[in-house]
């Protein structure tokens, strides 16, 4: 089985979650929270440090470890409580998106919880939790009909559009399902294959 199948092992999608010279479970984690689950995690208090790089590597030696610690404070964890444990399901992925399974010469730990208690063991079994989620919730349609009506009202706010929203929003529509299923996106049936 391919572990890059599907959008949550795209290198593109790893990448832009990421830090500069390593994985970002809070990134990962968030960005699946967000453009997945429809859901957001609360903004950090104000003067929090967020900077892991200067954690001491002799307390904790792989960054889930170091991770953990930076839970371990009151102040961090209403957040990172809910963004982190998903994004160590992708940390099978290195920062480019190569696949590995070892972080600091340590065997990676790629299990995690979602908020409301499911748990995972790599990203294989999180993707399956994913989709399940979002065939439940129909969060890739809700997502393409908020961006299409966006991109209708923003055409027929400059002018390029003459016709009322009311009409144009069932052709953007139409078009956003027909282009979906030509590129192979959700948009009219949702796959497991797809996260």
């Amino acid at each position: 089985d391919d572990p890059r199948r599907g959008v949550l092992g795209k290198g593109s999608v790893l990448l832009v979650t990421s830090a500069a010279n390593r994985t970002s479970p809070v990134q990962r984690g968030q960005w699946v929270l967000e453009n997945l689950l429809g859901s957001r995690a609360p903004n950090p208090p104000p003067g929090v440090e967020t900077n892991l790089d200067q954690a001491d590597a002799s307390q904790a030696k792989t960054l889930r470890a170091r991770m953990e610690l930076h839970r371990s404070q009151p102040a961090c964890a209403s957040c990172h409580n809910i963004m982190d444990p998903i994004g160590f399901g992708l940390e099978n992925y290195d920062a480019i998106g190569a696949w590995r399974t070892q972080d600091a010469g340590e065997a990676v730990d790629a299990s995690g919880q979602f908020p409301d208690g499911r748990t995972f063991d790599g990203p294989e079994e999180m993707a399956a939790l994913v989709t399940a989620a979002t065939r439940r919730g129909g969060l890739y349609a809700t997502h393409m009909r908020d961006e299409t009506k966006g991109l209708f009202t923003s055409l027929a706010e400059y002018g390029l559009l003459d016709v009322p929203f009311w009409v144009a929003l069932p052709f953007a529509m139409l078009f956003a399902s027909i282009f979906g299923a030509v590129l192979g996106l959700p948009i009219l049936s949702i796959r497991g294959d797809y996260l």
